[in-house]
């Protein structure tokens, strides 16, 4: 239970904003078909559910629409920057939202912004440093890897990060 659920105050953490923010940010990158939109929405909307209302399955779920969106449109065409920019978006959202409930049912009147922040803004680095280096493992290849091939090797490198965490 969540601590506006409880009655306290009905803010939500710093932590669901900057999952939504970043999940907004892969909608629009991932905007490229009518499939694509749908799915980002409807991730974006179910990991915001799930930061807010404590839900795992709702944030897991979300996360997973905001990947199929971004798959999605790298079989559409999107360039593979893009692509790398949409994974490393749906990491850290489905990461902030994670670390927002997790933060409010631990110390739900306890001020964590900075905190928060700070988690998000290093998992973004570390994200950011594999997708660098999938796409630079694209370009060494000269383009001959599809850009699909390069996100399923990032998110095999992130899904083996959450794996050890």
């Amino acid at each position: 239970m969540s601590a506006a659920e409880a009655g306290g105050d009905s803010t939500p953490r710093p932590g669901v904003w900057v999952a939504l923010a970043a999940a907004l940010v892969v909608t629009f990158l991932a905007a490229v078909s009518l499939a694509g939109t749908v799915l980002a929405v409807a991730g974006t909307g179910l990991l915001g559910a799930g930061a807010i209302h404590d839900s795992r399955r709702g944030r897991r779920l979300g996360a997973l629409a905001l990947l199929s969106a971004v798959l999605l449109g790298a079989y559409g065409g999107l360039p593979v920057r893009v692509v790398l920019l949409g994974v490393v978006g749906v990491f850290v959202a489905y990461d902030a939202a994670a670390r927002a409930t997790s933060l409010d049912r631990l110390v739900p009147a306890a001020e964590t912004a900075r905190f928060e922040l700070l988690a998000s803004g290093r998992i973004a680095v570390v994200a950011g440093a594999v997708a660098g280096v999938g796409y630079a493992a694209y370009r060494l290849s000269v383009g001959s890897v599809p850009p699909t091939g390069v996100a399923l090797l990032v998110v095999g490198s992130f899904l083996s990060i959450l794996a050890l965490r």
